[in-house]
């Protein structure tokens, strides 16, 4: 059903590199896999080369309620090209966990969105203005819409999967696979020209993440993937980060497909990050950039694409009767079910 949903399309949402440090804005269950309070922020500058860059802000929140559902809250704006396309939305997200096993968590949510596309219609230019010899000198033909914003309602739906897959003496390997269907419903349709464009069109995505990690420490390593798909438009992103004490580094690239082909590369990314861990139980600050490299036919005159992220993360989920439960022993062994997925700490 979500599947022929798809329509010819001519729009495309942001994206971000660090896609893992974003998994509200990809995946509506997202909030189901995490144990506590989540806050991020993420910035993103696409191609400042450019004279009219794209920048997207985006703030997220999960919060967990202590044996049963989880929440989420997003809100973000995008500015795109001169003439100041602008869109800004803000959803509500809502994810149920459900415990297979000791090892294995499946959650299933769904975001329900609104959102307000604006343009400038001041700062919009045709090439019927345009003069060979003296420039922009003629009023264009083209019949301007009488309305710049439109306002729209969004729902959006995802599955996850997150669990302890393999450990021994010296390690455990983890991870979380999910697919997010974004825009599945959007009512009503907020193009400005024509019957035909779709301006939210449909999107999927398919990701993992695998962390392993040596036991007792906070060194390890991540492999990580996503795969958007948008309607005539796909990207393939894969990464690798090493972890180091509070220190990691990123490499990874970005294609157009998910075939690999040099001739499809869009961009290699570069990137490090660090977290703090603060006195209280599991709670940590996490901040990081990401630097595009652009290797396309772009690379001229883009000059990449920069990317920030900030996280706190307070790691007690809400309704509890306290970070020490009954029976608590610090030095007893980590049970799996209360594996963070950002890889960084495991607690009791």
């Amino acid at each position: 059903m979500l599947l022929g949903l798809i329509n010819t399309v001519s729009a495309q949402d942001p994206l971000f590199s660090s896609y893992y440090e974003n998994p509200l804005y990809y995946n509506p269950a997202a909030p189901g896999l995490y144990s506590g309070n989540k806050f991020v922020l993420n910035f993103r500058e696409q191609w400042p080369g450019i004279p009219a860059s794209n920048r997207t802000f985006n703030y997220s929140s999960m919060h967990k309620f202590c044996g049963s559902f989880a929440l989420g809250v997003m809100a973000g704006s995008n500015v795109e090209g001169e003439s100041r396309l602008i869109t800004n939305n803000i959803g509500l997200a809502i994810a149920v966990p459900i415990n297979i096993t000791r090892r294995i968590i499946f959650s299933t949510g769904i975001t329900t969105a609104y959102g307000q596309k604006r343009i400038d219609w001041s700062r919009v230019e045709f090439d019927d203005q345009f003069d060979k010899l003296y420039g922009k000198i003629y009023d264009s033909n083209f019949p301007f819409p009488d309305d710049n914003r439109k306002n729209y309602g969004d729902m959006s739906i995802g599955f996850a999967l997150k669990g302890i897959f393999y450990k021994n003496s010296k390690y455990i390997l983890t991870g979380v696979l999910g697919a997010g269907f974004n825009h599945a419903i959007v009512f009503p349709n907020p193009n400005f020209v024509g019957t035909d464009i779709n301006a939210v069109p449909f999107k999927q995505d398919y990701h993992m993440d695998f962390w392993l990690m040596r036991r007792r420490s906070s060194d390890g390593f991540a492999i990580a993937s996503i795969y958007e798909r948008q309607g005539q438009m796909q990207t393939f992103n894969v990464s690798f980060r090493y972890l180091i004490k509070s220190v990691y580094l990123l490499t990874g690239f970005r294609n157009r497909s998910y075939s690999i082909s040099f001739k499809s590369y869009d961009s290699v990314m570069l990137g490090f990050g660090y977290y703090h861990k603060t006195s209280r139980h599991n709670d940590y600050i996490k901040f990081g950039y990401v630097y595009d490299f652009t290797v396309s036919k772009l690379m001229g005159g883009a000059y990449g694409s920069h990317e920030i992220y900030v996280i706190y993360n307070l790691g007690n989920c809400i309704g509890g009767k306290g970070r020490r439960h009954k029976g608590y022993q610090p030095n007893r062994e980590c049970t799996e079910m209360e594996f963070n997925p950002d890889g960084l700490f495991l607690r009791h």
